[in-house]
């Protein structure tokens, strides 16, 4: 008998502890194969959502420290800039007051489908979003999640400008795992001057250059236009802009590596242990 034979015989003699010891084994190498492709996954998901043409455009400050409105009509009157659309962060919450379960910006809703051609929003869609004041455009991820549908009306009740909004959904932001909703900036301007207050500020301006070669000198344009107001800017791209909110995973993803590799070779010390008992 050779040792071949004599493994297979051992192995075949209590086939339920060699079938764990295998599992073990198989599952300690699937987990690190899967978080060694993160980073990759990461990257590929980056260049499908995100756009090296389109340009982010915040306070150097810091994106919670707002902009005069106006930036977004001089922006979008610099050499090279095809669209811009300013945004501001409204914070609706629902059913639950107070507690925001998704994402929700008061947008320009004349200047989405410039800014935004490669969404694939359906011409009737857009159109209905400028017609409405009180138009809502709602992420496939949220309508998905709520069970909404166009033609429905929610109210959003945001704590951040202390007012109500009873808005009718007229489309869906085609993009799967999307969880936005946008909404008119001009109704929530109209609610606050209701209440005697105004809104002429905005958080971010997405920029759509015309091209990629003309992106630098987009950015390098409204660095020039900001610098020496009392809001001077900060830009980038759109990837590197979703990249910098994802780089705080990549500690950790550092470090889940490393106990996932510990784990794995514990794993594989107790299952060569057993193995060797067996044999």
């Amino acid at each position: 008998m050779t040792t071949l034979d004599l493994v297979r015989a051992n192995l075949g003699r209590n086939r339920l502890r060699s079938a764990l010891t295998a599992g073990a084994v198989a599952l300690a190498t699937l987990l690190v194969c899967m978080l060694l492709t993160m980073p990759a996954g990461l990257d590929a998901l980056l260049s499908r959502v995100a756009s090296n043409v389109r340009i982010s455009v915040v306070n150097q400050a810091g994106l919670v420290y707002s902009m005069p409105y106006a930036f977004a009509h001089r922006i979008r009157a610099l050499p090279g800039v095809a669209d811009a659309m300013a945004v501001v962060w409204f914070g609706g919450a629902y059913e639950e007051a107070g507690r925001v379960t998704f994402p929700s910006f008061a947008v320009e809703a004349d200047h989405v489908a410039g800014t935004y051609p490669d969404y694939g929003f359906p011409p009737g869609v857009l159109a209905d979003f400028r017609r409405y004041r009180d138009g809502a455009l709602v992420g496939r991820a949220t309508m998905e999640r709520y069970h909404w549908h166009p033609g429905q009306r929610v109210t959003l009740q945001s704590s951040v400008w202390n007012v109500t909004l009873d808005l009718r959904i007229v489309g869906e932001i085609p993009r799967d795992g999307n969880p936005l909703v946008w909404i008119h900036r001009e109704y929530l301007d109209q609610a606050l001057q209701a209440a005697g207050r105004s809104l002429g500020i905005i958080g971010l301006v997405w920029v759509r250059a015309e091209n990629g070669e003309s992106t630098q000198a987009v950015m390098d344009a409204i660095d020039d236009l900001t610098r020496r107001t009392d809001s001077p800017t900060t830009q980038q791209t759109e990837k590197s802009f979703f990249a910098s909110f994802m780089g705080s995973l990549q500690g950790l993803l550092s470090v889940i590596l490393a106990v996932t590799a510990l784990v794995a070779l514990c794993i594989v010390f107790i299952a060569a242990n057993t193995a060797s008992l067996s044999i």
